[in-house]
């Protein structure tokens, strides 16, 4: 999942959002709620009924199949929040057949906005991916037409903002190419979301990586800003290539963290997840 969050609220992408505007009036500080979909409630209720080898999924594609109208509404939403971000500034509930979302109550002061936001995600269903794949699609793999970005300037006073992307590949090619390059997820979060990094961090175990290829692929204008690390990174939170350890080393509350998960090592991926649970301040 890929969302706009800040430093407590840090976001993850599994696998592998933004017009430059402001709030009309300052963000301040609120409570937030948190709504399931009624989708996600589904998935998640019955998430060990569709755990399974088959190469079809048929368990899980049989409940893909039954919410195909909340799919396509998912999607036809997110186009949408795409195209028109600035009309409705986010003061309306999203369907919530579908979409999960944050309810953000400011708090009262002066020069505070008192409108609620709802804050849309991506609900927790379907194969945490392209909600088509693998189900109504097989080339939905490495799509990103799903992910929903939030401008974080809309409900909160970002003061810098980090990406840490671990499974980097190559700048400018990723898995499938430039679609899912460190790349073109910062170009997404620049034009969709407003979002201008301050400091980017990547990872990549391959030694196969030609490094002279690598820095030619990356622009000059982002060359000072990108830390590239050709070695694993580690779960183990006082290792010094554990991504996480520099999260918290280098990150305050208020910052703007985007944290991509995609290693291509199942175990190690697992205990990045359950370090991360296991520590509140990276939550």
């Amino acid at each position: 999942f890929f969302s706009a969050c800040t430093m407590r609220r840090v976001c993850f992408v599994l696998g592998c959002l933004v017009m430059a505007v402001a709030a009309a009036l300052a963000p301040c500080p609120g409570q937030y709620t948190y709504s399931p979909s009624r989708m996600e409630t589904r998935w998640a209720s019955q998430v060990s009924t569709y755990a399974s080898q088959d190469k079809n999924w048929t368990a899980g594609c049989r409940l893909a199949m039954a919410e195909k109208g909340n799919i396509d509404h998912w999607m036809k939403y997110n186009k949408k929040l795409r195209t028109n971000s600035l009309s409705h500034r986010f003061r309306e509930k999203p369907p919530g057949g579908s979409f999960s979302y944050f309810s953000l109550v400011p708090v009262q002061g002066q020069m505070c906005s008192t409108t609620t936001r709802y804050l849309p995600i991506e609900p927790l269903s379907v194969a945490l991916r392209n909600p088509y794949w693998p189900c109504f699609s097989r080339k939905g793999l490495t799509d990103t037409d799903w992910l929903v970005f939030v401008p974080p300037r809309l409900y909160t006073a970002v003061k810098k903002a980090y990406f840490f992307d671990l499974g980097s590949t190559y700048y400018d090619a990723g898995f499938a190419g430039s679609r899912d390059s460190l790349k073109g997820h910062i170009h997404r979060y620049r034009t969709l979301a407003g979002v201008e990094f301050d400091q980017v961090f990547a990872w990549e175990a391959k030694k196969s990586i030609d490094h002279d290829k690598y820095w030619q692929g990356v622009e000059l204008n982002m060359t000072h800003k990108l830390h590239f690390f050709n070695t694993p990174t580690s779960p183990d939170l006082t290792h010094h290539m554990s991504a996480l350890r520099m999260i918290l080393a280098m990150a305050h509350p208020d910052d703007f963290v985007v944290f991509k998960l995609d290693i291509d090592n199942n175990a190690v991926e697992v205990e990045i997840i359950l370090t991360i649970l296991r520590t509140p301040d990276l939550i």
